[in-house]
């Protein structure tokens, strides 16, 4: 009988702190369950950012945009001129792959590019050390030689475009930050 009390007893001492090892319990199981998740949408993140970089190195249109908005600066350069509103690159045109392009629907298709890449960081959505690893000198000086087009665009109001010229100020390094048109 004093074993059968002894036993008895056993088990109602561990029903007492039953509750406390199920507690405990569950917090490790949530704590593990919540860095999983960190942890995976990190990844995520990361897969996302590099997916979307190789699909778009592929991607024709995108390219081609690239490519023309590249081919506008060299056009540029070449006549040692440079565009300061939207006016005039409405009247610039330049040749592309054999054909005669608007230097204003090259430069907004490029900064809208830009946009939506602040937009992904911003929200989270594209991981940014990546993102600046593979764009940050273009972004930055793209912004540079266009921001007045853009400026005269229209486009200062709206939280997109806001989001882009922060991007590039962050990204620039000491010397470019001097050119920006609001410098801090």
């Amino acid at each position: 009988m004093d074993a059968l009390t002894s036993i008895w007893e056993m088990i109602l001492g561990i029903s007492r702190i039953a509750p406390l090892i199920i507690a405990f319990g569950s917090f490790v199981t949530a704590f593990f369950a919540i860095k999983t998740f960190r942890e995976n949408r990190a990844q995520n993140k990361r897969d996302t950012t590099v997916s979307m970089i190789t699909r778009m190195t592929c991607d024709g249109h995108v390219t081609e945009m690239m490519e023309k908005f590249r081919q506008l600066r060299y056009h540029l350069k070449g006549m040692d001129r440079e565009i300061k509103d939207w006016e005039s690159a409405k009247n610039t045109q330049f040749i592309f792959g054999g054909r005669s392009f608007d230097a204003s629907r090259a430069i907004k298709d490029m900064y809208n590019f830009y946009e939506v890449l602040a937009l992904g960081v911003e929200k989270g959505w594209l991981d940014e050390s990546i993102i600046r690893s593979f764009w940050r000198t273009s972004y930055v000086l793209d912004w540079l030689d266009f921001q007045d087009v853009i400026v005269s665009f229209g486009n200062e109001s709206s939280e997109v475009f806001k989001k882009y010229e922060n991007m590039a100020y962050q990204w620039a390094n000491i010397e470019e930050r001097k050119k920006f048109r609001n410098q801090r």
